[in-house]
């Protein structure tokens, strides 16, 4: 039975594509996992979950997943026999894997050539042009032999006549009994001192990539994951099933047991192996392990969490940490730069061993805790810790009653350059981080480095407190006085992000606070529609000149708790008009409603003005000749690529861009699906007319890809800013 061919049943998941141990060809990887990506993104989000209409578009997507994937495999013997493949995929090893079994498709497919005719036809460009295509059938009385050969490759219908085009192709190139020409030079063979170059400094995709060649490559696989990443997460629970209605301990006791002793031996094979451990880069170290039902020193059932007795704590979980310092040890793991650790007490023990780590550029702190000895030694200075993480993310919970200690990894942290203060999420409806106190704030001396602030459920009434903060480096004693000005913020990079809205007053001074002309990137989600007018953007332009992307979000009141398109309470054109005070703003996304019914989104008060003036200036538009004659012109107006309603998001766009000589992409209505409107400032090489700025829709992935890089926050999706690493 084909084991390369793909099937239907291998696509178990088609909406998060991932490898499978089907034969991977490097060269069409990407393209192949674009074009999945973009069809899942188009067909299946159109539809409710469980309509008809839901099942015919994700059959429609399967239909080509598989195409993709068996033009893939038919290609894989063209390069062998015609000797294009890439470095790494024309080897003997590989080829004994794949001819198997496409020597028997071939056999199969032999059978039914006789009856397969070729159809001619003619097709007539708009040009008057006749294109001859050829297309492929089956004579009737080779149906019967064609629907066994379907049968067994698992071909629907659907797929037949597409996927017969391209196996004649290469049963044709089959037929000339071609030998493969194996690659000269081998992967595996090259000078150790070489290798070990390429694992250095290849990308992590590039390497995961060549590993899926073939089999015998998977060993590049495992030395990639290794050199990046050591997991110790909720894999090493064992199934649970308990019964509320009796004591929870002793159903749990057996499976914390056999956990706790998967836990332990996986560290210590880990330890057993140096070369193993020199290579680890990034340590993640999830103790949640089944979140419904157990964490360390709380025991978490449906009706809420419950302390778990000293006696069954401490032998769960501190072979765990004990083996856990070990491997953190820098004489074990010299190359760590990313601690990742969930739901870990830490001891004083353990706050020593982090800071002994000199290569550790990141740590993120998900629902951990400090011991009492930890928290009394940092605010009674009785002994001095100090970790240079440039990247430190902070997630809280208050159910589990940790907030509290968590901030004091701040008190060791004294050059964080990237922080992050996350809402754990657990309520629905409510803001959960809660700056702490000046006794513990005042501790805080990562203010004088930061330059990345991301916040995610601040808890507003205890606002003031993080006011105070950010003035004591501003120089100012009360949060009443404006402060040095000559004292700004190192911040490029400032993102606030709640569940409940930000009251007027709060906000405005939060925009007052952060001003800087070194802001670079600034995310404001969770607006009042009362402070959302115009005189909002004027200020972030006047406190902000050199903003590069800002994105702003309006929600319709308190209890909104997932982003929507929202009617903004100026009109679009006054939104416009006070862009022209920002000097390098490139990337602008707000969640302002495009009315999709109307002609024209608003009234456009700058397109008006120069139709008043009689449509001054006369340079060449986008068509050449003078500004009067493009005016009437459809091709000044148009967009540059077909796009269902996309009219009304360029005509939107047009007045910001025309507004700000600066801007590069605008997004309006959803910041997550809408379309990415690109503004092109110039046409065959030549300027345009500001008000006849084409706008074109920027939807490819690629494109995105290239955006995501210039722009951080370009969907307002992330939570924490991409770490610093020097």
């Amino acid at each position: 039975m084909a084991k390369l061919w793909p099937r239907k049943e291998g696509l178990k998941d088609i909406t998060r594509p991932r490898p499978t141990p089907h034969v991977y060809l490097q060269i069409y990887e990407r393209d192949e996992q674009d074009a999945i990506d973009d069809l899942i993104a188009q067909v299946l989000p159109g539809a409710p979950k469980g309509s008809s209409d839901h099942y015919l578009r994700g059959a429609e997507t399967c239909r080509h997943i598989l195409l993709l994937r068996r033009m893939r495999f038919l290609r894989i013997y063209k390069g062998f026999v015609e000797g294009d493949l890439d470095l790494s995929g024309r080897h003997p090893g590989r080829w004994e894997e794949y001819i198997g079994e496409f020597e028997e498709f071939m056999r199969d497919f032999s059978a039914l050539a006789p009856v397969i005719q070729p159809v001619e036809t003619i097709h007539t460009t708009s040009s008057g042009q006749e294109i001859p295509i050829v297309s492929y059938g089956i004579l009737r009385e080779g149906m019967d032999a064609y629907r066994s050969f379907a049968m067994r490759w698992d071909i629907e219908e659907a797929n037949a006549f597409l996927n017969l085009s391209q196996i004649i192709l290469v049963y044709k190139l089959w037929e000339r009994k071609l030998e493969p020409k194996f690659q000269r030079l081998n992967f595996l063979d090259l000078p150790g001192d070489v290798l070990d170059l390429i694992l250095e400094e290849c990308a992590r995709e590039d390497l995961f990539s060549l590993s899926m060649t073939c089999k015998a490559m998977d060993w590049v696989k495992v030395h990639c994951l290794r050199e990046m990443t050591f997991i110790l997460g909720k894999e090493d629970m064992e199934p649970i099933a308990i019964d509320f209605a009796s004591p929870a301990i002793p159903q749990l006791l057996p499976h914390l047991i056999k956990s706790r002793d998967k836990c332990v031996e996986r560290i210590r094979d880990k330890r057993n192996s140096p070369h193993e451990c020199h290579l680890i880069r990034k340590l993640w170290i999830d103790l949640s392990w089944n979140s419904r039902f157990i964490s360390p020193g709380f025991l978490v059932v449906s009706q809420g969490f419950h302390p778990i007795d000293e006696a069954v704590q401490k032998p769960i979980f501190e072979p765990i940490y004990e083996e856990v310092r070990r491997l953190l040890e820098p004489t074990v793991t010299p190359r760590l730069s990313s601690l990742s650790l969930t739901l870990v007490r830490l001891h004083l023990k353990d706050v020593r061993t982090i800071c002994q780590i000199e290569t550790l550029q990141s740590m993120s702190l998900f629902y951990c805790s400090f011991t009492s000895e930890v928290i009394t030694s940092l605010m009674e200075g009785t002994e001095t810790f100090v970790c240079n993480v440039k990247n430190l993310h902070l997630k809280f919970n208050d159910h589990l009653d940790l907030g509290d200690t968590l901030w004091h990894a701040l008190c060791f942290c004294p050059v964080v350059r990237n922080l992050s203060l996350l809402d754990g999420g657990f309520s629905m409806f409510e803001d959960q981080v809660n700056f702490p106190e000046e006794p513990l704030w005042s501790k805080f001396q990562c203010i004088h480095t930061l330059e990345r602030l991301s916040l995610t459920g601040l808890h507003i009434p205890h606002g003031h407190r993080f006011i105070r903060w950010v003035l004591t480096r501003r120089g100012s004693p009360s949060i009443d006085a404006n402060g040095d000005p000559n004292h700004q913020l190192n911040l490029t990079h400032f993102k606030i992000s709640n569940a409940r809205n930000i009251p007027d007053q709060v906000m405005y001074y939060f925009i007052w606070l952060l001003r800087s002309d070194k802001i670079k990137a600034f995310t404001l989600d969770a607006v009042e529609s009362v402070s959302a007018g115009p005189y909002l953007i004027e200020r972030l332009a006047e406190y902000y000149p050199n903003v590069e992307s800002l994105k702003v979000t309006m929600r319709a009141s308190d209890r909104q708790r997932v982003l929507k398109p929202a009617v903004w309470p100026g009109e679009l054109w006054e939104y416009a008009e006070v862009f022209e005070d920002f000097r390098a703003l490139r990337h602008f996304g707000w969640n302002h409603v495009v009315p999709m019914s109307a002609p024209t989104p608003a009234p456009l008060l700058h397109f008006e003005r120069l139709a008043e003036d009689g449509g001054e200036g006369e340079e060449d538009g986008p068509e050449g000749g003078s500004g009067k004659e493009a005016k009437g012109k459809e091709s000044k107006w148009r967009c540059t690529e077909d796009e269902l309603f996309f009219d009304d998001y360029h005509l939107t766009a047009a007045a910001f861009a025309a507004s700000c000589p600066t801007l590069k992409t605008f997004v309006s209505n959803d910041l997550r699906t809408s379309p990415i409107c690109e503004v092109v400032r110039d046409w065959k090489g030549r300027p345009v007319r500001m008000e006849g700025v084409p706008i074109r829709c920027l939807r490819s992935r690629t494109g995105r890809e290239d955006l995501m890089e210039d722009d951080l926050d370009y969907d307002c999706r992330l939570q924490m800013w991409p770490d610093i690493l020097e």
